[in-house]
């Protein structure tokens, strides 16, 4: 299938094949990834790596503001941002997503109403329902409109949520 999103959503293993060749096979996630990567425009690629354009960085912060790579379970925390180019960027969307892909939840600072400065933004996580584990970031800005994006970042970071939950099921 060329829909990665359904290969994603509805398979556990994939295989990508390219020019009749075996390439790669693994999670669907993983392979799905690694097919996108491979099929997009040169200007796409190059902004999907930690090589940020607009960015100038991209962190994670526990409840008391310093900056982390480990979250408790159901602690508070945010994801703050800062960029280069102030006078384009007027909407700054975040998606996490498991180790696995799975996506957990996302936001934008649009639907959230969370301001932004000229050159920053910090969405704020209110005891996320997240299980241990590692997770990743995926970060889009745009300009004028959603349909105007200006810089997306399919690496932004990582984290890990440590601790035992207080629920079962």
């Amino acid at each position: 299938s060329h829909d990665m999103n359904s290969v994603s959503q509805f398979c556990n293993k994939a295989i990508f094949i390219e020019d009749s060749k075996l390439k790669a096979e693994g999670s669907a996630y993983k392979i799905a990834q690694e097919y996108l990567r491979a099929n997009m425009p040169k200007e796409e690629k190059r902004r999907s790596s930690r090589d940020f354009d607009y960015f100038k960085s991209i962190g994670v912060y526990d409840s008391n503001g310093k900056k982390t790579t480990n979250i408790k379970v159901k602690e508070s925390f945010s994801i703050r941002l800062k960029w280069k180019h102030n006078k384009d960027i007027k909407n700054v969307g975040i998606a996490i997503f498991r180790e696995d892909g799975t996506y957990c939840f996302g936001t934008n600072t649009q639907i959230d109403k969370f301001s932004i400065s000229k050159d920053e933004a910090a969405l704020n996580y209110s005891s996320p329902p997240l299980a241990p584990g590692k997770y990743s970031i995926k970060v889009n800005a745009f300009g004028l409109s959603d349909m105007h994006p200006i810089e997306f970042v399919d690496d932004a970071g990582s984290f890990n949520i440590v601790g035992s939950t207080p629920w079962a099921g």
